[in-house]
């Protein structure tokens, strides 16, 4: 097998006791947050983690995440970018993503996530559709393994907020960036950022969240040596009846935002509606209802100069490396 590593021979690659490969401490691994948000994913009908992002069909795939500049500007890029380059997911997850580029396009994927929960499903799902599973790996965006110039494109959806020192992980994808290297990235709007947080506080999220300016967020970048070709802004506002129910309690209740143990959104749902009656029922029923309305419209003011990097909700950026 050909992987880009440049440590050690494959068979002294660091391991876990399954088998995936991981980078970081094994006290690390067992006490990461992410565990605990991707173990409430968990699919007990089938044994396996669910993936929000993943499609069997990668033009399904694609399609249902067209209205995103994000994923459109992804695509481009990776439709200018020879087969066969070599990519990098940073905050993988579940590594939806990158297996519908693999497919698709016939790209060199590699991922990496803190979490040895969504790596384990992730190198599972490689192998069913063909694909090495040694191109995932727990690691640290602070401490990639691998050598410098390695990728023509890097990327991570809504992560680098999560990232503990951004500046270093910054410094680390431009390492492993190879001249010309694209980098799309996205975060949260700390001008807009309410119902973001609203969101962090139903779900009980105990990871930590950042929220940055557009112009501090290019800052990182730009100080890592990257030129920031484009900016954008998506969506004036997220939110649902439930968020919206949640809130209105925990201002009743002043304000409790103790933090818990990370529980699935259908699992929260539940346990909201069983303690407080029929309209927290009733509202978790038309929540996805609602979801599928406000993405419909948000797509349509995000076509218009109502949404701009300083006003979205996410905001994000594409760098190059000279």
């Amino acid at each position: 097998m050909a992987t880009i590593y440049n440590t050690l021979p494959q068979t002294d690659l660091p391991r876990l006791p399954d088998g995936t490969l991981s980078f970081i401490g094994r006290a690390a691994v067992d006490d990461s947050s992410w565990d605990s948000v991707y173990e409430s994913r968990q699919d007990s009908s089938q044994d396996v983690l669910a993936d929000s992002n993943f499609s069997a069909d990668d033009e399904e795939f694609f399609e249902t995440k067209s209205g995103s500049t994000f994923f459109q500007l992804l695509s481009t890029l990776l439709n200018q970018v020879p087969e066969g380059s070599a990519t990098l997911e940073v905050g993988c997850g579940f590594a939806g993503i990158s297996l519908a580029i693999a497919r698709r396009w016939g790209h060199d994927v590699y991922g990496i996530d803190t979490s040895s929960q969504a790596i384990q499903s992730a190198r599972g799902r490689f192998g069913e559709f063909g694909l090495e599973p040694d191109r995932l790996s727990v690691c640290d965006v602070n401490r990639l393994p691998f050598p410098d110039n390695a990728f023509t494109l890097i990327f991570g959806k809504t992560v680098f907020e999560h990232f503990e020192d951004p500046q270093q992980a910054a410094k680390e994808i431009f390492r492993t960036a190879a001249p010309g290297c694209k980098v799309v990235l996205d975060v949260p709007n700390l001008r807009n950022s309410y119902w973001t947080r609203a969101s962090e506080r139903v779900l009980k999220h105990n990871h930590k969240t950042d929220y940055f300016t557009i112009e501090r967020f290019s800052g990182y970048l730009e100080a890592a040596g990257f030129r920031i070709r484009e900016t954008w802004g998506e969506a004036l506002f997220y939110t649902t009846p439930f968020i919206v129910m949640n809130e209105f309690k925990r201002l009743l209740s002043r304000g409790d935002q103790s933090v818990g143990s990370s529980k699935s959104v259908s699992e929260t749902k539940s346990r909201v509606a069983s303690n407080s009656g029929l309209l927290f029922g009733a509202l978790t029923s038309v929540d996805a209802v609602t979801k599928r309305f406000l993405r419909a419209m948000n797509l349509a003011v995000s076509k218009t100069p109502l949404v701009t990097p300083k006003t979205g909700v996410i905001i994000g950026l594409v760098g190059e490396k000279p």
